[in-house]
Parts: structure tokens; sequence; C-alpha cells
């Protein structure tokens, strides 16, 4: 489901992408009235399909990422500290 995603491409929602054989075309207009020119390659998407340009999608791994690399950060600190206190 797509409804309330923001495209991670043109910050559109994605629902406003429509298929269009080898992509999604956004069909949402700016205040001037001309058409947003993102155009979402389905090669790209893989079996994800639009879901794989979703910003929310895309932030919350990139956050689950950083806390991982945090917690082996502070795993190696423990370690090193461990070794330093047996060296002594």
């Amino acid at each position: 489901m797509t409804d309330g995603n923001t495209c991670s491409v043109c910050g559109h929602d994605l629902a406003h992408h429509i298929d269009e054989k080898d992509g999604w075309r956004c069909h949402s207009l700016d205040p001037s009235a001309h058409q947003c020119e993102c155009y979402l390659r389905k090669n790209r998407a893989g079996d994800e399909g639009k879901d794989f340009y979703s910003l929310e999608k895309r932030v919350n791994s990139m956050t689950n990422h950083i806390k991982e690399v945090k917690e082996r950060i502070k795993e190696d600190d423990k370690n090193d500290e461990r070794d330093i206190s047996q060296n002594d």
C-alpha cells in the first residue's frame, strides 16, 4: 500500500505516480499547472514496487541502520576497555 507515502525522488505522494508500463510517472501539478517530471523506474524497484521509492521507508531503514551501528560501536568500546584492563 502506498497511500500516504512520500516519493523519495520528487516529494509528492506515491499514490500520484501512475503506472506507465516500465515505470510510474508522477501526475502531481505544481502551482503553475506544470506536471512533475518524476519517473520511477520499475527495473530498479524489484519486488517492492513503488514502495521501493518511499521516503518514510528509507528514513526508517537508515534510522535502524544507525541504531545498529551505534550498538556495535558501543559493544566494540566495551571490548576494547576489557582488553585494556586485562593487559594492565
